[in-house]
C-alpha cells in the first residue's frame, strides 16, 4: 500500500544529491516533520531545507 501511495501523480518529488524521493520519504529519511519540511521548501533552497537540523522549541508552559 505504501508503495502505491508513492507512485501517485500528485506526489512532490525532490531530487537532492542524485537521489529522488517524495516529500514524505525525505521527511522520514531526515527526521524532519512533513509539514515543517514542506514549509522549509517554500522559503529555503533544497539543500538547506534537507540538511539544517531542527531546532528544539522551549516548553514555555508554566507548571503549577
Amino acid at each position: 500500500m505504501a508503495e502505491q501511495q508513492i507512485n501517485r501523480r500528485n506526489n512532490r518529488r525532490i531530487e537532492f544529491n542524485g537521489e529522488t524521493m517524495t516529500l514524505s520519504q525525505w521527511a522520514d529519511k531526515t527526521g524532519i516533520g512533513y509539514s515543517a519540511l514542506e514549509n522549509r521548501l517554500k522559503h529555503w533552497p533544497i539543500d538547506r531545507a534537507l540538511t539544517e537540523p531542527v531546532r528544539k522549541q522551549a516548553n514555555n508552559r508554566q507548571r503549577y
